[in-house]
């Protein structure tokens, strides 16, 4: 797995070449010890911080991150029973390069608003995957158009270590993509319970946004099918 985190820096760095970087970390920077779990490697939440630390310092290092060439750096909080207040200590740690902290994230690049969220529609599983996301666009849609506000033009969430992708378009006048990112975990006992049979992917996602405003998703190379 570490392997794999090593080659999506250098991904991000190689798909980044002449263009700003963005780099989000959307929630449960940490894990926790809230199950009682005997698979994590400590019971303190506060080596999960150093872990995560010298992680995502290796990260930045490795995808070229740069504060001079605009470079910007998120978390978005995860689930307190998961990481308390520790994701604002690892933020703080960060802030030197400018690292922000959000409970909701809202970002507009080349005109184009991409929001972030950790907890928002399940993936659904089976011939229902992606419907979840569909219909969580399209609500984000209509109350927008009710409240009079911007609409989105992607919706991004983790939380259920699964990386899917569907969208809402009305008649072609605005279309929401929506996204649900991989996880950094393999598979514990607890999600082998509440999860049976489905899959863990494991993984980072890449997004571009150009110039003109397209936004391009790259298909992510996920370790975690093999869970």
């Amino acid at each position: 797995m570490y392997k794999h985190f090593l080659g999506d820096a250098k991904k991000t760095k190689d798909r980044s070449k002449g263009m700003k970087k963005v780099i989000v970390l959307n929630g449960d920077a940490i894990e926790g010890n809230h199950h009682n779990t005997i698979q994590i490697i400590s019971p303190n939440p506060k080596h999960h911080v150093e872990i995560h630390i010298e992680l995502m310092e290796t990260f930045i290092k490795e995808s070229g991150f740069s504060v001079k060439n605009g470079d910007e750096l998120h978390y978005v909080t995860g689930t307190e029973s998961h990481t308390g207040w520790e994701e604002y200590g690892i933020q703080q740690h960060f802030e030197p390069i400018g690292a922000q902290y959000h409970d909701e994230l809202y970002l507009t690049v080349n005109g184009r608003r991409l929001w972030w969220v950790h907890q928002g529609a399940k993936p659904g599983k089976g011939v229902n995957e992606g419907n979840p996301l569909r219909n969580y666009a399209r609500d984000a849609y209509w109350d927008c158009v009710k409240e009079k506000r911007e609409a989105p033009h992607m919706i991004t969430s983790s939380h259920f270590h699964k990386n899917t992708y569907d969208s809402f378009s009305d008649s072609y006048r605005h279309t929401i993509h929506y996204q649900t990112l991989p996880s950094w975990q393999m598979k514990t006992k607890f999600a082998k319970k509440v999860s049976a049979f489905q899959r863990n992917d494991i993984g980072t996602v890449f997004n571009t946004v150009s110039a003109d405003g397209d936004i391009r998703f790259f298909e992510p190379v996920l370790w975690g099918w093999k869970q």
